[in-house]
């Protein structure tokens, strides 16, 4: 937030300052090989973990899109096979109507033929336990987010679905362990349609700080797609249903990423990557 507006372009620039004249030059420079390479960006201070450094990773680069990459975490210690899968990957879109915005939904329900989006519009947790228990590879979460007092980010979920509303990092770990869940998306609740109660006024949420916090977990989790500021409802459908699309074709997350971009901007969403290679599923 700044100069008054959700804007991420204006964040960009005050990042791009921040920054040292070595730190942007990766970003921003030629590479020094015609191999892709992939920088892991890692943070043990929390106050790093939720600004958008991806606004800044793709700044006005010469090479080719696909060939550099700019993932959070660390690289696993044991690496997962590639999934092998149907012909469509499966989606399941977990949210209620009431709290999502529609330009999320449309964004959703009109991607790929090479995705079945399956609508989960039911309890949170009966949601991911139908998710793990049927092998479904690909899960889009819509939720709120506080942040604990040891910096734990907790999806919360407003709208009477659940007697108890919150999901630490540790139950998703538990619900999902096992499973075929390979990416799980998250994007935050809407609270604009006038049939809905404004909870959060104007002050500036914490969704954004609790889905970095989640997503950095060091518990076993999916890897992990989550925005970390605001998006313009056309922006925000443009990002999702250009992800969805470019993975469904590609089944490689970081070219989908390399080459998702909003009026010619990287978005200001990061991936928390747990697969040590480029393409996640190979078609059957």
């Amino acid at each position: 937030f700044v100069e008054g507006e959700k804007n991420p372009y204006y964040m960009r620039e005050r990042l791009l300052e921040a920054m040292p004249d070595g730190l942007e030059s990766i970003f921003s420079e030629p590479l020094p090989t015609n191999q892709p390479v992939r920088v892991w960006w890692a943070s043990d201070t929390p106050e790093l973990e939720d600004l958008p450094w991806e606004l800044t990773t793709h700044r006005e680069r010469s090479d080719p899109q696909g060939r550099f990459f700019f993932v959070r975490g660390l690289p696993p210690e044991n690496p997962l096979p590639i999934l092998p899968i149907d012909e469509r990957l499966r989606l399941a879109f977990i949210h209620d109507p009431s709290y999502t915005h529609p330009a999320l939904q449309d964004a959703i329900q009109s991607v790929s033929s090479n995705i079945e989006v399956i609508d989960m519009p039911t309890f949170p947790r009966k949601a991911l336990e139908t998710v793990a228990l049927e092998g479904y590879e690909l899960v889009h979460i819509v939720a709120d987010g506080v942040v604990s007092s040891a910096y734990e980010g907790i999806l919360y979920f407003h709208g009477g679905r659940s007697t108890s509303p919150e999901i630490s990092p540790g139950e998703l770990s538990a619900l999902l362990r096992g499973s075929r869940v390979s990416i799980v998306s998250l994007s935050e609740q809407d609270y604009s349609s006038p049939d809905v109660v404004n909870i959060g006024g104007q002050l500036v949420p914490s969704v954004y700080r609790a889905f970095a916090g989640l997503a950095s977990s060091r518990l076993p989790l999916p890897t992990m797609v989550v925005p970390l500021g605001p998006l313009q409802p056309d922006d925000m459908h443009t990002f999702w249903s250009s992800f969805y699309t470019g993975l469904a074709d590609t089944l490689s997350l970081q070219r989908t990423m390399a080459r998702t971009a909003i009026r010619g901007y990287p978005a200001p969403v990061a991936v928390f990557l747990r697969h040590p290679q480029e393409v996640l599923f190979r078609r059957r």
